[in-house]
This record gives structure tokens, C-alpha cells and sequence, in this order.
């Protein structure tokens, strides 16, 4: 068998797919662009996330109780076998 060697490795610098912040992308043409409906981008519509995300909290506080409960279940279980 021949004995492996151990070369370093030559580290080349990563190329990013995403554009530099330096050069701004180019504006779209604006061929059909009145007509898609669409708000300006300095417009931003306002969003409720509370009303939106409201289940959220609801399923946090569902889990933690199952979660609790089965805690419960392991303590109940480790005093019963020992």
C-alpha cells in the first residue's frame, strides 16, 4: 500500500450569484408594466401580524401543555418502575 500524503489544500475565493450592493440592478422596461395592477414600491400596505399569526399562539400553548403533560407521564412513570 502506498502511504497517503497530505497536501494543503488551495483555497479559492467564493464567487457570490448575487449581485454586489454596488451596482444596482437595472431598472425593468416599462412595457406593460401599468397594467399588472401592481402598488408602487414606495407603498407599503400595513400588516396585522397579530390577527394574521393568531393560531400561532394557540398551537404554542397546545403543544406546551401536551409537552407538560408527558413530562408528567416520564415523572409518573420513573417513580412507579424504581
Amino acid at each position: 500500500m502506498s502511504k497517503k500524503s497530505r497536501r494543503a489544500r488551495v483555497r479559492q475565493p467564493r464567487q457570490s450569484s448575487r449581485p454586489s450592493p454596488s451596482s444596482p440592478a437595472p431598472p425593468p422596461s416599462g412595457e406593460g408594466s401599468e397594467d399588472r395592477g401592481a402598488a408602487p414600491q414606495g407603498a407599503k400596505k400595513q400588516v396585522d401580524f397579530r390577527a394574521e399569526y393568531a393560531y400561532v399562539l394557540t398551537d404554542l400553548r397546545q403543544m406546551g401543555f401536551i409537552a407538560l403533560a408527558m413530562f408528567a407521564v416520564l415523572v409518573a412513570l420513573s417513580l412507579v418502575i424504581h
